[in-house]
C-alpha cells in the first residue's frame, strides 16, 4: 500500500470514529429528558391527530374539530410517521405512542448529527467539523424543538441528507437519493419548496439538462399534488359550509392553508389590524429583513444570544454565503436564500428561531468557511504571522458560540424543565417537559376536571384545542379572534361551546376571552379555578348542549 493510500485509509478511519462518537453523543444528550412521551402540545397535537386519522382509515382529518374537517395546512409525512407507530403498536394512546415517538426522534437526532458532520467535514477539518456539529446538539432551540412532535427535526435531517448525498455521489443512485430526500422534505414542510428549487437550479447550472428536466418535473408534480389537495379541501362542501361560523376563517390557522393564513391579514393573530395590503406586505418584509442578521447570528449560537454578538455573527454568515457562491456551491446558497426569503414573508418574528433551526448546518458551514478563508488571506498578506493563526481564529469563534449555546442549554434545563402530572385514561402520568409552567399545570388540571364533569358530547374552547382533545377525547376549538364581546358570543354559540378555558397567561388568548366574558356575564359562570390561579373554566349557561 502506498503512503497516499495509507493516509486516505487513516482519514476514513478517523471520519468513521468521529461519526460514531457524534452519534453516541447525540443519543446521550437525550438521557436527561427521561422516558416520558414526546411533547404533543401545539402543532404536535395536530400532527398526532392527523396521524391517528390516517391510521384508523378516516382520511386526513382534524378529528378534534366539530365535523372533522380535512386538513389543508400540514403536509402528510409527520402524520404518516405517527400513523406507522400507531399501527406497529396497535394503539392510539398518546402516552404509549408518545414514548415510542420519543425513541424514534432520538434516533433521528443521532442520524441528523452524523449527517451534519459528514456535510461539514467535506469542507472543514475533522476536529472543527465535529466541534461545529456538537454545537448543533447544545443549542437550546434544538434541545427544545427536537423534544416536540414538530416537523423541524425530520425536515432538517432530510435536507442535510440531500446535500450529503449530493456532495459524495453524482451518479444515478445519488440523483435518485437526492430526489427522495427533496420530495420527502417538501412532504414534511412546504418550506421544502426551496430545496426542490435548489435541486433544479443545481443541475441546470451544471448543464445536466436531462437531470434538470427530471428534477423540474418531479418538483412540479409534488408541489402541484399538494396544492391540488388544498384546492380540493377548500372547494369541498364541508369547507364551504363549515360546522360552525368561524371554522374556516383565515386567522384559525390550523384549519386553513399556510398561504391563506399568511396572506389574508396583516397579522393573523391580530386580525383587528386589518387585511394585508401590498404596502403592508412590503413593510412586513422590511421589518423582517431588519432583524435577519441578529436572527441568523442567534441561529448559529444560541436562542437568546445578545444583539451585540449575534449581529456580527450574522454578518459573517452572510459573507460566508457569498464566498460559497463564488466557490460555485450554488445549491446551498439558493436553498438558504429562498428559505430566508420565505421566512421574511411571514409576520411571525417570534417563530424565527424555529424556522431557522433546519438551516443551522448551512449557516455554520458558511461562517467557518469564511473564517478559514479570511485567515488564509491574512497569512498570504503577512506571511510572517504564525501558521497557528489559521486554526486559532475559527476555534476561538467556535469556543464563543459553544460557550453561549452551553450556557443557554444549562439555563433551559435548570429553569424551564418542569414536571408534568395528569391522569390519562384513569392512570396517573408523570414526566418532564420544557416550558411547562404554572399555566400548563393548571390547563392539565382543568382537563382532568373536565374528564370527570363534562359530557362526552360537550365542546371545549381553549388555547390548545388539539391537546385538549388528546387529553379528554372531547371536541375542542379555539375561541374566536374577535374583540367585540357580543359578536364573539354569537360565533362561539355557533359551535356550540359548553366549556371555555381561560388563562391569565399572555399566550392564552385572554385578549379575546376577556371581552367575551365581560360583554356576556349572564352567559357564563366560573366552575373551576386552577391551583396556581392562572386558569379558570367557565360553563355556558342557558344554551342547548351540542
Amino acid at each position: 500500500m502506498t503512503v497516499r493510500a495509507r493516509l486516505a485509509a487513516a482519514f476514513r478511519c478517523r471520519r468513521f470514529l468521529s461519526c460514531l462518537f457524534i452519534g453516541v453523543t447525540a443519543l446521550a444528550s437525550w438521557a436527561p429528558r427521561g422516558g416520558g412521551p414526546i411533547d404533543l402540545r401545539w402543532d404536535g397535537g395536530a400532527y398526532y391527530i392527523l396521524g391517528t386519522s390516517l391510521a384508523e382509515g378516516d382520511g386526513y382529518r382534524m378529528r378534534s374539530e366539530p365535523g372533522g374537517i380535512a386538513s389543508s395546512l400540514h403536509p402528510p409525512l409527520v402524520p404518516a410517521f405517527v400513523a406507522l407507530h400507531e399501527l406497529a403498536l396497535q394503539t392510539t394512546d398518546p402516552v404509549v405512542v408518545g414514548r415510542a415517538l420519543k425513541v424514534s426522534l432520538a434516533l433521528g437526532s443521532a442520524a441528523y448529527a452524523v449527517a451534519v458532520f459528514l456535510l461539514l467535514s467535506a469542507s472543514l477539518p475533522l476536529a472543527l467539523a465535529a466541534g461545529v456539529t456538537l454545537v448543533a446538539l447544545l443549542q437550546p432551540q434544538y434541545v427544545f424543538f427536537s423534544g416536540t412532535l414538530y416537523a423541524e427535526g425530520v425536515f432538517g435531517l432530510l435536507t442535510v441528507l440531500f446535500f450529503v448525498v449530493r456532495k459524495w455521489r453524482r451518479d444515478a443512485l445519488g440523483f435518485a437519493l437526492c430526489a427522495v430526500c427533496a420530495v420527502l422534505a417538501y412532504e414534511t414542510r412546504t418550506a421544502g419548496i426551496a430545496l426542490l428549487a435548489a435541486w433544479v437550479v443545481d443541475h441546470a447550472l451544471r448543464k445536466e439538462g436531462r437531470r434538470a428536466l427530471i428534477a423540474l418535473a418531479v418538483s412540479a408534480l409534488v408541489v402541484t399534488s399538494w396544492n391540488s389537495w388544498i384546492k380540493a379541501v377548500e372547494s369541498s362542501p364541508a369547507y364551504q359550509h363549515p360546522a360552525y361560523a368561524y371554522q374556516t376563517e383565515a386567522w384559525l390557522y390550523y384549519n386553513v392553508s399556510y398561504a391563506r393564513n399568511l396572506l389574508t391579514y396583516s397579522d393573523p393573530f391580530f386580525p383587528e389590524r386589518g387585511l394585508l395590503t401590498p404596502s403592508g406586505f412590503v413593510r412586513r418584509v422590511k421589518s423582517n429583513v431588519k432583524i435577519l442578521p441578529q436572527s441568523i447570528g442567534q441561529a448559529v449560537s444560541g436562542w437568546w444570544t445578545p444583539r451585540e454578538l449575534a449581529v456580527p455573527l450574522g454578518v459573517l454568515v452572510s459573507g460566508g454565503l457569498l464566498l460559497l457562491l463564488v466557490r460555485r456551491e450554488v445549491a446551498v446558497v439558493v436553498y438558504v436564500a429562498l428559505s430566508l426569503a420565505a421566512i421574511c414573508a411571514t409576520p411571525f418574528q417570534a417563530h424565527f428561531p424555529r424556522y431557522l433551526l433546519p438551516l443551522y448546518p448551512f449557516l455554520a458551514l458558511a461562517l467557518f468557511e469564511l473564517l478559514a478563508w479570511l485567515t488564509a488571506r491574512v497569512r498570504m498578506r503577512w506571511p510572517a504571522l504564525p501558521p497557528a493563526l489559521a486554526t486559532v481564529v475559527p476555534w476561538t469563534v467556535l469556543a464563543v458560540v459553544a460557550g453561549r449555546a452551553s450556557l443557554e442549554a444549562l439555563e433551559l434545563y435548570t429553569k424551564h424543565y418542569q414536571p408534568v402530572l395528569y391522569v390519562q385514561q384513569g392512570r396517573p402520568v408523570s414526566y418532564r417537559l420544557f416550558y411547562y409552567g404554572p399555566g400548563a399545570t393548571d390547563v392539565d388540571a382543568a382537563l382532568d376536571w373536565l374528564n370527570g364533569h363534562a359530557a362526552a358530547s360537550d365542546v371545549i374552547a381553549t388555547a390548545d384545542p388539539q391537546w385538549a382533545y388528546l387529553r379528554t377525547g372531547r371536541r375542542a376549538v379555539l375561541p374566536p379572534f374577535v374583540l367585540e364581546g357580543r359578536e364573539s358570543q354569537r360565533l362561539i354559540d355557533s359551535v356550540p361551546v359548553s366549556y371555555l378555558i381561560t388563562s391569565t397567561d399572555p399566550d392564552g388568548y385572554m385578549r379575546f376571552t376577556a371581552p367575551l366574558l365581560a360583554a356576556n356575564p349572564q352567559a357564563w359562570r366560573p366552575v373551576w379555578s386552577g391551583p396556581n390561579g392562572v386558569v379558570t373554566i367557565h360553563e355556558r349557561v342557558g344554551a342547548p348542549r351540542p
